[in-house]
């Protein structure tokens, strides 16, 4: 008996790390959190070495941010019910390319309205020189909001992606391990990005545009992989396996039990 139930929990988390229902979702949380994560470490060095702002500016760049965030996922959250599947899929898929060509010249939108040196001449040149000038503050600010409503319409939309996989699950014990691995990969994902942000130097801030650059391409290569996870989970769902992969088949009225006679998976007649 013992050895029939561990096969049956094998097999139930062998069909949750193998359904793209979980995967999809993890795909989106785990770069955009990358992606917040790097540019939360270096926004303050580049503000500070080469816009010279103090803890006052620096602090409105991240409230930019997070008040963007905040108004795109109320937004969101209003309207997401209204978007049949492929629209929800398109959504985030475009989200994710927005948020990687944000990330990907966010560091640039200070040169706007002024003179300063070529990208190539500063990879020569650690600190070259570059006045600022109104236009630049003016579209950095810009170009911040921007990344906070990108990156609202990665985090947002994830939530309710592992919300609905979840919700398809019977088994408790698997609710609870398909929330806890993607909980951990979106740490996983933030805690790269601390590592990667300490790469560039602190006082380089074209090494650090380099970087965002190429987390962002990161991101838009992740966001057309979400594109071909999600034909795959569609597929998934319209087949009936979200219902009866790791939990108990909705056919059966008899409640889940541990010790439950049938295998998950197999529909009773």
């Amino acid at each position: 008996e013992r050895g029939r139930a561990a096969r049956r929990r094998w097999r139930e988390l062998k069909n949750m790390l193998t359904t793209p229902m979980l995967w999809r979702s993890v795909l989106v949380v785990a770069p955009a959190a990358m992606v917040k994560a790097a540019l939360e470490n270096i926004l303050p060095l580049f503000a500070d070495h080469k816009l010279k702002y103090n803890e006052y500016e620096v602090g409105l760049c991240f409230t930019l941010i997070a008040v963007s965030f905040l108004t795109t996922s109320i937004i969101i959250s209003f309207s997401w019910g209204f978007l049949d599947d492929a629209g929800q899929n398109w959504f985030v898929t475009l989200s994710m390319v927005f948020l990687g060509i944000t990330s990907s010249t966010l560091l640039l939108a200070y040169m706007y309205g002024g003179d300063c040196n070529l990208l190539i001449d500063d990879l020569l040149d650690a600190t070259p020189d570059c006045a600022p000038y109104t236009h630049s503050v003016r579209f950095f600010y810009l170009c911040l909001v921007l990344f906070g409503i990108a990156s609202a319409g990665c985090f947002t939309p994830a939530g309710y992606l592992i919300g609905d996989y979840i919700d398809s699950l019977h088994n408790p014990a698997t609710k609870d391990a398909a929330n806890g691995i993607w909980n951990t990969l979106w740490e996983v994902g933030g805690c790269l990005g601390i590592a990667l942000s300490g790469i560039p130097d602190t006082r380089n801030w074209v090494q650090e545009q380099v970087l965002m650059a190429s987390i962002g391409m990161v991101i838009i290569v992740c966001a057309f992989t979400f594109a071909w996870v999600s034909m795959l989970a569609d597929d998934e769902d319209d087949e009936g396996g979200s219902a009866r992969m790791c939990c108990v088949p909705k056919e059966t009225s008899e409640p889940w039990t541990p010790d439950a006679d049938y295998t998950p998976g197999e529909l009773t007649p």
